[in-house]
């Protein structure tokens, strides 16, 4: 049977702040698929083969492939094989939102959601065996690190968004890496609307919060449609 990868790592993972790591191994689970859903989810295959599917269509998974999963997206891994094997970390949304080196990574994945594909991308091996070992960092030691407990994850997950995009931007060679300002306020402007649009309805308030004038902030029509 299929069972949410929240079950999963619930029990087995390692959860450490807004983040939680797990070694998946096919060969110690007794059910035939995962569900992802409503969530950042970093997969990179390890070992053996599977297929990744949502409802448009399938992908094959094999030693070395790096899936990227959003909120947006819901999607169930099967048909393992006795080998297989993959590290994943799973991000909070709400804090991935509150890390500025998340955007350059979405640059890098949004054209394949914009065409109903998953991000599925091969890695070289060089950066294939970086990139485990990064993965590896978010395990149960963090937790061990109790004065910069909280800017510690924090800069671990900039760094490993910012080593995931900076391997896409190989693999997207046709893709900006430029991150728009208008971009990086939009998506301050909402989690700071989030934290207080109970207390605060002044276009003035959002503006000094974000450094910037109250005339730049009105004349941005994603964020007028909001104010």
């Amino acid at each position: 049977m299929d069972i949410s990868v929240y079950e999963v790592m619930k029990s087995d993972g390692m959860t450490v702040g807004s983040t939680c790591y797990f070694d998946f191994d096919r060969s110690s689970r007794g059910y035939s698929g995962i569900m992802f859903e409503k969530g950042f989810f970093f997969l990179l295959v390890i070992n053996g083969t599977a297929r990744l599917s949502d409802i448009y269509g399938n992908y094959d998974l094999s030693r070395g492939k790096l899936v990227v999963l959003t909120p947006s997206t819901t999607s169930s891994i099967g048909h393992f094989d006795a080998d297989f094997s993959l590290k994943i970390i799973y991000i909070v949304p709400s804090y991935f939102d509150s890390l500025p080196d998340g955007q350059p990574l979405y640059n890098q994945v949004a054209r394949y959601l914009g065409n109903y594909r998953l991000p599925v991308f091969d890695i070289e091996s060089e950066r294939f065996s970086y990139l485990k070992q990064t993965m590896s960092l978010f395990g149960d030691r963090l937790n061990a690190m109790n004065v910069y407990h909280y800017g510690i994850i924090r800069n671990l997950c900039n760094f490993f968004l910012l080593q995931i995009a900076d391997a896409l931007c190989t693999e997207n060679n046709d893709t900006t890496v430029y991150v728009k300002r208008e971009n990086e306020i939009f998506r301050n402007f909402k989690k700071l609307l989030v934290e207080n649009y109970r207390k605060h309805h002044s276009i003035g308030f959002y503006a000094d919060s974000l450094n910037i004038t109250t005339t730049y902030l009105s004349q941005s029509k994603r964020i007028n449609f909001f104010l």
